[in-house]
């Protein structure tokens, strides 16, 4: 009889945490703005650190989203608890109880990590993190951090191409830098989707998804891409993504390497891919003229590259890096550039083959 009430008292208890929870998250009380729950205090944080991106309601005082997941997090907890991502009352964690507090999507996590008090979270020696849906891949030396370079694959190579298929990744962590490969599909790194762009492609990261969300994502939560050793490196589509990204970022990044390259897509009206995000080139060409186009933009580039490409390439014309490399050289005679055109093709043989030239540069700047 003692144990049938004691859960009945447990169970009432719980049943009242949670109405009070519910009736606190969705009260606009002096109190709960002024950083007060229950007999817990937010240990002087401001209410800023709890906001919701979203702006949403329910979410406006205790939320600290997770941009890597679809919800919000829930934090409560009381005095000096409240960073350990724990619901407590009286003592008791009742995380494990409490999953869905409401219909909002409000949940516990107990797993969420909370940022420390420099403002980024630790990184491991690798992991894989999902920002939007896109995996990144952050790889990095277990003793330093010598710079961080954002390596970008050609388009339909995974991310982890570079480091499965040349030795560009180990070459470059033995020597302390750190890598970010991102995920990036089918994208050709252009700035928008259109109306002729095609469906099943505009799933994929934008260059304005690079610039504007993932770069400053990493750097305020990871403290990625905050020293002044940054660079880029990339092959085919991935080349031109170097530039794009370049020129948007200014001086962000220190060098760049980009292989296999194009860089005018107005010489190729006929290009499937161009063809496929910015409409046919006689209906569009002021489009394909004015936007995402590396040879129209080149003054805005200001930071050393190191160019490559193969003489036998069937993919891209050979040209594509020559003229622009040439159009370089003319335009910025105090930036250093460089082009290693050998006898090579479009394909990973290549591409492994530079990758110690693209280090020398590196460390060259």
């Amino acid at each position: 009889m003692p144990k049938i009430i004691l859960k009945v008292a447990i169970c009432w208890i719980l049943i009242g945490v949670a109405f009070i929870a519910y009736k606190v998250i969705r009260s606009d009380s002096p109190k709960f703005k002024n950083g007060i729950l229950a007999s817990g205090k937010l240990r002087n944080k401001s209410i800023e650190e709890f906001t919701s991106p979203q702006n949403n309601p329910v979410h406006q005082y205790l939320l600290k989203s997770n941009p890597e997941s679809d919800h919000a997090t829930f934090i409560l907890a009381s005095y000096d608890n409240i960073l350990k991502n724990k619901l407590l009352f009286w003592g008791f964690d009742l995380s494990n109880y409490f999953i869905p507090l409401c219909k909002t999507g409000i949940i516990v996590r107990k797993k969420q990590t909370i940022k420390d008090t420099a403002g980024t979270i630790k990184l491991q020696h690798s992991q894989t993190i999902t920002l939007n849906n896109f995996e990144i891949d952050i790889l990095q030396n277990k003793t330093s951090c010598r710079g961080d370079i954002l390596v970008l694959p050609g388009w339909n190579f995974s991310r982890k191409a570079w480091c499965n298929s040349t030795q560009l990744c180990t070459k470059a962590l033995q020597k302390g830098y750190r890598l970010i490969l991102p995920e990036m599909g089918k994208s050709i790194y252009a700035t928008q989707y259109f109306p002729e762009s095609r469906k099943e492609w505009r799933k994929y990261p934008t260059l304005s998804w690079v610039t504007d969300t993932m770069i400053p994502y990493l750097q305020k939560k990871y403290g990625v891409f905050t020293g002044e050793q940054n660079y880029l490196v990339g092959l085919s589509t991935g080349a031109r993504g170097v530039i794009l990204i370049a020129i948007k970022t200014g001086a962000l990044f220190k060098a760049g390497a980009a292989l296999s390259g194009d860089y005018d897509q107005t010489k190729m009206p006929n290009d499937n891919l161009m063809t496929a995000i910015y409409g046919p080139y006689k209906t569009f060409s002021a489009r394909w003229h004015t936007m995402d186009n590396p040879t129209e933009q080149i003054d805005q580039l200001n930071i050393p590259i190191y160019f490559g490409h193969g003489l036998n390439d069937k993919i891209v014309p050979c040209a594509q890096t020559k003229n622009f490399y040439d159009l370089l050289r003319q335009k910025k005679p105090d930036l250093k550039f460089v082009f290693s055109n050998p006898n090579h093709g479009h394909d990973f043989k290549y591409w492994g083959s530079e990758v110690d030239n693209i280090l020398d540069f590196i460390e060259s700047q």
